[in-house]
């Protein structure tokens, strides 16, 4: 509908805070020294410096005795400056079970450090050139217990490399400088198209061990498409119906950033937590709440505003 004084923006989505300039970009959540404890990771984007903070134990055990995080973190230490790149990921991509660095350089040639057991990184690898891809993810998402690839091209099609297991071993036995892609990855399938979505995240957001997927829309909706278990066939087209349930919706007016997952108190039976940056430069982190919607009914609930408690990490982000 239209007036004399232009379109009716009633339908409109309201416009987002003004977003202070962020000092520190590609936030990540991982376990980086093999203690059990997840670390922060972050790039300071003025110097070009990687960081980390380490998680502070919680005081309470588990059930097993076994150390857990609670939630805050120590003072930042520097992994190494000079980072001038993007789709910083902290995972582990040759499924030994410690935590490597994957990022992209300003060449398009997607790099891979692969970790220490203690922490610290050894030589950078290339894994492939010509990656033209978004929204990089290394995650199991068939359920196969190896790492994979995802990503977005810019026809806005996600894609699946299904990890075939050898990357570890031949890593370990040649130690070299390149990873052979074609042998480490299956070829690419497709997962899905039109996937208009921004700060796209693998995780277990309910807590029942399969992966599931998170993005932001065009609306600042955050939604949630939770993992079925069935895992994705590995066809020319893999099946998004069959892998994932009707997609969720967690949060409307999400005008954070940086939107990340991360076992930040683990191990939680309620499912990973969220963190994200506001426009003030705040750091949140979300806590699950203690039931999650099927994976058959799709929730719409206009006042779902949050994906669960929140409480403030830090500033100055």
């Amino acid at each position: 509908m239209t007036t004399a004084t232009g379109p009716s923006l009633r339908h409109s989505p309201p416009l987002p805070p003004p977003q202070a300039a962020a000092r520190f970009t590609q936030t990540n959540i991982a376990d980086t020294d093999n203690d059990g404890i997840a670390e922060l990771i972050a790039v300071d984007h003025t110097s070009h410096t990687l960081y980390q903070w380490a998680g502070q134990p919680d005081i309470n055990t588990t059930s097993s005795g076994a150390s857990r995080g609670d939630g805050t973190f120590a003072a930042r230490t520097k992994i190494t400056g000079g980072w001038t790149y993007t789709q910083t990921l902290a995972g582990d991509l040759d499924g030994d079970g410690i935590t490597d660095l994957v990022a992209t350089d300003t060449d398009h040639t997607l790099c891979w450090w692969p970790g220490a057991v203690h922490g610290g990184y050894g030589a950078k690898q290339q894994i492939t050139a010509n990656w033209n891809f978004t929204q990089t993810l290394v995650t199991d998402l068939d359920g196969d217990h190896i790492p994979d690839l995802v990503a977005v091209d810019t026809d806005h099609v996600l894609w699946w490399w299904p990890g075939t297991g050898t990357l570890h071993t031949r890593n370990h036995q040649h130690h070299r400088k390149a990873v052979l892609f074609t042998s480490a990855f299956a070829p690419k399938q497709r997962i899905t198209g039109g996937w208009a979505f921004t700060q796209t995240s693998a995780s277990d957001l309910n807590g029942d061990h399969i992966t599931d997927l998170v993005a932001v829309d065009g609306q600042q909706t955050l939604w949630w498409w939770p993992g079925t278990g069935t895992g994705l066939p590995h066809t020319p087209t893999a099946s998004f119906r069959s892998a994932f349930g009707i997609k969720q919706q967690l949060a409307t007016t999400w005008h954070y950033t940086q939107t990340v997952p991360g076992l930040l108190r683990d191990p939680d039976p309620r499912g990973e937590r969220l963190i994200a940056r506001d426009s003030d430069g705040s750091l949140y982190q979300w806590t699950p709440t203690t039931t999650r919607p099927t994976t058959t009914t799709q929730t719409t609930d206009p006042t779902q505003t949050t994906p669960g408690p929140r409480r403030r990490t830090t500033t100055g982000w």
